[in-house]
Parts: C-alpha cells; structure tokens; sequence
C-alpha cells in the first residue's frame, strides 16, 4: 500500500510538471500571436483570414461533420474580417482624400499670395 501512495504521488508531481510545461508553451505561442497581431506588419484581418480554415477543422474535429457549428464559427469570422477589411479600406480612402484636400487648398493659398 505505501509503494501505491509513493507511486501515486510521483504521479502527481509528475503531472504537475509536464502541465506546467505545456502552460508555459502555450504561453509562449500567445504571446507569439499576440505580437503578430499587435504589430503593424499584419492587421487583424488578415490573420482571421488565414486562421479561418483551421479553426473549422478544429471545430469539425471537435462537434462533428453534422454539426452546423463549425461552419457557423467560419461564417462568422469570414464576416468580421470582411467588416475589418473594409472599414480599413474606408479609413485610408478618407485619410487620402484629406490629404488631397489639404493639398489642393495649399496650392490655391500659395497661388492667390502671388
């Protein structure tokens, strides 16, 4: 009985371990993520954009072929990086055409101070 109790608490403290591990993993690949998305280099709407598919897989894997759930989940981030994306694209063509207007209104100032 005592080697059982020895045995189980190896166990124990062995499974703490390897769940400590595989935490700081995916603390880790969070972080990782969490850098891509916050950097400038990708947006947000990308990053859905390719995470998409695989989140479906995982999502088939998970509730099975019959279930709408997974094709739900991949409508609706198709959705919000469509809305990202376009949103984006709106705030840039208003920032250019900001930028045109400022332009053109120097011009005309510094051609009627002549």
């Amino acid at each position: 009985m005592e080697e059982y109790s020895e045995w189980a608490q190896e166990e124990r403290e062995n499974t703490k371990t390897m769940l400590k591990t595989v935490s700081e993993f995916v603390t880790k690949i969070i972080k990782k993520l969490a850098s891509l998305i916050f950097s400038h280099k990708y947006h947000l709407d990308d990053i859905l954009y390719i995470l998409r598919p695989f989140v479906y897989v995982y999502c088939v894997m998970k509730y099975g072929r019959k279930s709408y759930y997974p094709l739900k989940v991949a409508g609706v981030m198709d959705a919000v990086s469509i809305f990202i994306s376009v949103s984006r694209l709106l705030i840039a063509m208003r920032q250019s055409s900001n930028k045109k207007t400022r332009l053109s209104t120097n011009k005309k100032l510094s051609h009627i101070e002549r």
